[in-house]
């Protein structure tokens, strides 16, 4: 009979969540890696309700994840199904971040509007510098020493973003969709930043 090599997968996210905050961090990983796809759909769900412009994708993403931490932290016996409990903390917070971006509620008017809008908006975003100016010998030496917490596409857009091309010419180049493209985006930024401040 085969071992199982992953055993927290015979946990609830109940169980998992009460063991976390005894302060097991291998239980956290179990946790977040079952909710990582979850982060991308209930942010993309709620930027389209509320007709949001596709770029603020990457911070509903943030704030779902920060979310997270904060039903960990608050979570009890009694309270309804933990990922129930987190997408209602998640939702609160997005309406918080659209309350407080009255710009947002701009691109609310008509549908025309709002199209145009979410586009302009979009590229004058993406397009306003490369992530990273100048790059130095010293970036580039400590991305290949740590190459190997890059996945491929991640490789793929930071070498791009270092030869000085804009994120909406990267997702030509490569034919990404734009909800991949700021994904990629966001992940490769947050792990590069991460290893920064880590050296």
């Amino acid at each position: 009979m085969k071992k199982d090599d992953n055993p927290w997968r015979l946990y609830t996210d109940e169980d998992l969540v009460f063991i976390i905050q005894k302060g097991n961090m291998k239980a956290f990983t179990e946790l977040f890696n079952r909710f990582n796809g979850l982060f991308y759909s209930i942010s993309y769900s709620f930027m389209k309700d509320y007709h949001i412009p596709h770029l603020y994708l990457d911070d509903l993403i943030s704030i779902s994840t920060e979310s997270l931490m904060l039903a960990i932290e608050k979570y009890s016996a009694g309270i309804t199904k933990f990922v129930s409990y987190w997408w209602s903390i998640s939702i609160t917070k997005f309406k918080n971040y659209y309350a407080k971006n009255k710009d947002l509620q701009l691109a609310c008017g008509t549908e025309d509007f709002r199209d145009n809008q979410r586009y302009k908006m979009q590229d004058a975003e993406i397009v306003s510098e490369p992530e990273y100016s100048p790059i130095s010998d010293e970036l580039i030496e400590l991305i290949n020493k740590y190459i190997d917490k890059f996945t491929k596409e991640e490789i793929k857009f930071l070498q791009l973003t270092f030869m000085e091309y804009k994120p909406i010419e990267i997702g030509e180049i490569i034919q990404w969709e734009r909800s991949k493209l700021f994904r990629i985006r966001r992940k490769a930024l947050t792990k590069l930043n991460m290893i920064i401040k880590s050296n």
